[in-house]
């Protein structure tokens, strides 16, 4: 089990402003999750609670939060599914439909 034990009240700021006006909502979710663990919560009901099917997702939130602090928490670019066309594949496309 990941509990986190204590955060700091500048951290717990960051925290909730993250969970109510982060546009990324896989952001709010990786806060919240890591102020239920501060409040007692398991990983278990924090899962529920988030709507994950697995606790392990929770617990390895808490192990990122633990290392690397709430950066850690942000999502990484580059995530979601690729372009089927490139850039120059769209614009040809517009062309041609114009044409």
């Amino acid at each position: 089990m990941v509990y986190i034990l204590s955060i700091s009240e500048e951290v717990r700021k960051l925290l909730d402003k993250g969970i109510l006006s982060s546009k990324d909502k896989g952001f709010s979710k990786r806060c919240q999750a890591v102020v239920l663990s501060s409040k007692g919560f398991c990983s278990k009901e924090i899962a529920k609670i988030c709507d994950l099917k697995s606790k392990k997702t929770v617990c390895r939130w808490l192990n990122k939060f633990k290392k690397d602090g709430i950066e850690a928490l942000y999502s990484k670019l580059g995530r979601g599914r690729k372009s089927v066309m490139s850039c120059l594949s769209i614009v040809q496309t517009e062309v041609l439909k114009k044409r």
